[in-house]
């Protein structure tokens, strides 16, 4: 098959949604640091990796919806694979739905009243990329036509975990009226929607801006007029667009329910690319490199008599098995998940457990992430903490002081940029400084690459909240 692969004309602005918290992959996928931006050591994240490949396809630089909590994560992850993207960040999430709506009003401000919008999640599979880009073209074309179009996926098994949508009368090559779209069926009705010429809904989404508000309006205007509020109120701050608050009065949906399953100008465009959520532990074994045995293995593992089971190792010691089969084995280093495979779909019921029983690490993993970098508790005791602190690039954090705890800093690799007092110096490997209690102080990486340090704090107290903030670049209080 010979395919055009010549981008999609500039009329086209693709979306990314960038806000789900990834919950069923704890705790690999954490609140904090959902699974869209975690990557392996020298891999990209799946959201980078969703970044290149639209940059791929289109001419127009992307939005990205995402949460005001992530905005920094997905700037500096679209910065290190040279992407440049317009950053729309919610209060709080809505769905799909008004994040999509928020993206079509913005554009249809910033674009022309002819842009087309592809919608696509952060946090999806796709390979054979030449295929991708060919059902996108497909897309374009139906969309100019006044559809809003899907793209449906040929199901490789009879899946629980996906919707699935019946495509009707042909309106072009590889275009469809969509007749039916279903929620997620059980085993014994999946295997008759495959038999029956059914797709998966995998989503991902291409229309004209217009042609959606116009349908949103006609079903859900009062949601519509909120989204118009909240970008009219919204703020600007170190090129991220912030909606207002008004913005949490939308309806929770997505699209999907908002407009898709009530409008006539549904369609789908059969997608044959290979694509996966990648949204359970389950279905990453499934797709993972397995050895003789069945077993996906990655990290330090030592396994003996242990059969098609999905184990993943990220800590700095060993996890060794005996004697399993079926089985999801993940270790953070901070957390340790196991599960039968056919079980592990229930982690959205351990975490709510969890959560009651105020366990920390249902949300927050061992690194903290900042605007400037993270940090990590190598050790706590009673009067002292140690952490491992990365500050990236051009990163500088607050002008602070504390009234509970003295600091000990020691450079590990990089340039450190320090202020104590009203002394400021250049630190580079192997030096250190002290910050005693209640001492003004600032810490900065005025280099090309990431500064690494030890710091050991000392005191009767050692909470994040003991910090006065005097000048921040990023805004915080």
């Amino acid at each position: 098959m010979n395919v055009d692969v010549r981008k999609a004309p500039p009329s086209v602005t693709p979306v990314i949604l960038c806000g789900g918290g990834g919950t069923r992959l704890w705790p690999l996928s954490r609140k904090d640091f959902p699974k869209q931006f975690v990557a392996d050591e020298g891999a990209l994240s799946l959201y980078q990796q969703t970044l290149l490949r639209l940059k791929k396809t289109f001419q127009s630089a992307p939005i990205v919806v995402t949460g005001k909590k992530y905005k920094f994560l997905a700037a500096q992850q679209a910065a290190r694979v040279k992407v440049e993207a317009t950053l729309i960040c919610e209060p709080e999430g809505r769905n799909s739905g008004p994040a999509a709506l928020a993206a079509a009003i913005y554009a249809l401000e910033h674009a022309g009243p002819d842009v087309k919008i592809g919608v696509y999640a952060s946090d999806h599979v796709i390979k054979e990329e030449e295929k991708f880009i060919e059902a996108s073209q497909i897309a374009v074309r139906a969309a100019d036509a006044g559809k809003i179009v899907t793209f449906g996926i040929a199901p490789q098994n009879p899946s629980e975990a996906y919707g699935y949508i019946k495509p009707g009368a042909a309106i072009e090559s590889g275009a469809f009226v969509t007749d039916k779209f279903v929620e997620k069926p059980d085993r014994l009705t999946a295997q008759k929607y495959i038999a029956d010429g059914y797709l998966w809904n995998s989503g991902n989404f291409m229309f004209k801006a217009e042609t959606l508000l116009e349908e949103y309006t006609k079903y859900d205007p009062e949601t519509v007029r909120i989204v118009r509020v909240a970008l009219g109120e919204a703020a600007t701050d170190l090129q991220a667009l912030e909606l207002s608050s008004r913005y949490g009065g939308a309806k929770d949906l997505s699209i999907d329910y908002a407009v898709m399953e009530k409008t006539d100008k549904a369609a789908v465009v059969r997608a044959d690319y290979y694509w996966s959520d990648a949204g359970t532990w389950p279905v990453l074994h499934d797709i993972a490199e397995k050895d003789a045995k069945g077993n996906a293995f990655s990290g330090l593992v030592s396994a003996l008599d242990v059969e098609n089971c999905y184990v993943k190792n990220g800590s700095a010691g060993v996890t060794a098995l005996i004697g399993l089969s079926d089985t999801i084995v993940v270790n953070t280093g901070d957390a340790v998940f196991v599960a039968p495979k056919a079980q592990a779909d229930r982690v959205k019921d351990l975490l709510a457990e969890m959560k009651s029983e105020g366990v920390s690490q249902a949300e927050t993993g061992a690194v903290t992430y900042r605007p400037w970098g993270n940090y990590r508790s190598v050790d706590t005791g009673e009067r002292y903490q140690v952490k491992r602190i990365t500050v990236n690039p051009g990163g500088k954090l607050s002008l602070q002081k504390h009234f509970h705890r003295s600091e000990h800093w020691v450079i590990v690799s990089g340039s450190a940029l320090v202020t104590v007092g009203d002394k400021t110096e250049l630190l580079t490997e192997n030096r250190s400084v002290y910050i005693p209690a209640g001492a003004v102080h600032r810490l900065e990486n005025p280099g090309k690459l990431p500064l690494e340090l030890i710091e050991v704090q000392s005191g009767p107290y050692l909470g994040e909240d003991d910090i006065v903030r005097l000048e921040d670049i990023y805004n915080r209080s």
